[in-house]
């Protein structure tokens, strides 16, 4: 038995981050689980939300858009859409990236295909800003 995880995420960009961590807690489409050393395997979509990471007793907060959660016995893996470290979160692009959003809601002449985009905007300029607080 192990005490710790091996943690990966990779973004569709091609960012990716790799450690070992002793925890991971994530939004999946089914609530907030958490996964630890020798956890049973699992696969769950990750809603855009908030994850953490605990090593060492410290804790590391993440945006992410969305993803693919793969849990193994001593590892995990996440396919993101996108990821950012709450330390590069930069406040003033996600708040106009929110008021762009909104600004195509509000104007209602958008096609749908825009609603849509916009709405996804807005949902990841608004869990940004809840990171950033």
């Amino acid at each position: 038995m192990t005490n710790s995880i091996k943690f990966k995420i990779i973004s569709s960009d091609g960012k990716v981050f790799s450690d070992t961590i002793d925890a991971l807690y994530v939004f999946t489409t089914g609530g907030e689980i958490g996964i630890l050393p020798n956890h049973f395997p699992l696969v769950a979509r990750i809603e855009i939300s908030i994850f953490k990471t605990i090593k060492g007793g410290k804790t590391n907060k993440y945006a992410i858009s969305g993803g693919l959660l793969n849990v193994e016995s001593d590892s995990c893996y996440i396919l993101a859409d996108t990821f950012e470290a709450e330390a590069d979160l930069d406040k003033a692009r996600a708040t106009k990236e929110k008021m762009d959003a909104e600004k195509i809601l509000n104007s209602r002449t958008e096609d749908d295909d825009s609603i849509l985009n916009a709405e996804l905007s807005l949902k990841k300029a608004l869990n940004r800003l809840t990171l950033i607080k």
